[in-house]
């Protein structure tokens, strides 16, 4: 048996070991990249929520300001109205409590409260709005960010699965070529061949 056949197919096996090796940790770090993506993705997902949130508050309470400002306003206005008719009256000589004025400035007031409840509903059902808008989208992105990452944790679970099955193919190869090594270098494979390598 030949020695150099023999050192040869072991150099050789040695090789496709290290190649196996590199195939399996190259794969692996694939893999690891995968899952950090899908954990970047996850924390950007987060963040983004927290700025739709703090934006949809800021969007509410800026509604809810303006609303009550135009009820404010618009009660304002009513008051100065009732007080236009009072003066207008006064100014006449009719007397107030009476008949048709005091039905006019009773009609006026509840023309104002009207008025402000109206307001009020309206600022309600944008506020609504703007609520129901927030939880649309975020539940739209909920469900987006779960199929992406779920989808980027079966990439790394099959790398890795594929890493493993590429040493195993790596190995086999390794075994193949090794063998080929050592019968072109004229080695010859016999009862007890490898054994005479180690003896004297």
């Amino acid at each position: 048996m030949s020695y150099t056949a023999g050192i040869l197919a072991i150099m050789s096996m040695y090789g496709g070991y290290q190649n196996a090796k590199a195939n399996q940790a190259g794969l692996g770090m694939k893999a690891d990249e995968f899952d950090l993506v899908a954990d970047e993705a996850l924390l950007t997902h987060h963040f983004n929520k927290k700025q739709r949130d703090k934006e949809t508050m800021s969007l509410t309470y800026q509604t809810l300001a303006q609303g009550m400002d135009k009820a404010g306003v618009m009660g304002l206005s009513g008051l100065k109205t009732v007080e236009n008719i009072k003066a207008e009256t006064a100014s006449s000589g009719a007397m107030m409590g009476v008949g048709t004025t005091n039905e006019v400035v009773i009609n006026q007031h509840l023309q104002n409260a009207s008025k402000q409840l109206a307001i009020q509903q309206q600022t309600k059902e944008r506020v609504s709005n703007i609520q129901q808008n927030a939880n649309s989208i975020n539940q739209m992105e909920d469900w987006k960010i779960k199929m992406k990452v779920a989808k980027l944790r079966r990439s790394a679970a099959q790398t890795r699965a594929g890493a493993d099955s590429a040493f195993f193919a790596g190995m086999l190869n390794a075994f193949t070529g090794s063998a080929q090594t050592y019968t072109g270098a004229g080695g010859r494979f016999e009862k007890d061949s490898f054994a005479d390598l180690f003896s004297s």
